[in-house]
């Protein structure tokens, strides 16, 4: 079976939630690394020599938490539910965190994409009690968001490199759009 009919056959990845986009990762990474230990042999050595590999038929695995390293042992991914929120979170070389996905407590979604190179911008996607939201940001205050909330009204935010506000773009659920620009006082412009 491949690896994609794993996942279709597994009902809690067919609703398409955020947990069950993390679990998916984790049962794609656990099969590949399975896969690929099953499959590595010794370069030269007859078939009749090569170590043979168990394969695990478990069906589950209960931990708080996972940590994948690098061949060098450095830790580039972390799934975990320590806190008790479930969050995947991936590191570069360093140890930064440049990919995060979590559920709060009430099981509301984000996914933060942090730039590798220091002041260039930002990225995050997030689901809350208000509504669902974008939102680009640049260190010094330059900032754009994006958002659509519960009651159905739409928009778009700009913030200049100060973080002031500068335009507002919006449509409202009746349907009316709206644009408002702002001043360097943060006045609006009629």
């Amino acid at each position: 079976m491949s690896i994609s009919g794993v996942i279709l056959a597994i009902p809690s990845l067919r609703s398409c939630g955020l947990a069950a986009l993390l679990t998916s990762v984790v049962l794609v990474l656990t099969a590949g690394v399975a896969f690929a230990a099953s499959s590595r042999s010794q370069p030269g050595t007859p078939p009749h020599r090569q170590a043979h590999h168990q394969v695990c038929t478990h069906s589950s695995l209960t931990t708080h938490e996972l940590r994948l390293v690098d061949s060098t042992g450095t830790t580039r991914m972390i799934l975990s539910a320590r806190t008790g929120n479930p969050a995947l979170t991936m590191l570069d070389l360093h140890g930064r965190v440049l990919l995060s996905a979590s559920l709060d407590a009430q099981g509301f979604g984000s996914v933060r994409l942090t730039n590798p190179i220091a002041g260039l911008p930002q990225a995050t996607l997030a689901l809350d009690d208000k509504g669902a939201h974008v939102k680009f940001d640049r260190e010094g205050g330059a900032s754009s968001y994006l958002f659509l909330n519960n009651q159905g009204e739409s928009g778009a935010v700009f913030l200049d490199v100060q973080g002031k506000r500068r335009l507002n773009l919006l449509v409202m659920p009746d349907g009316k759009s709206v644009l408002e620009r702002f001043d360097d006082q943060g006045e609006q412009h009629p």
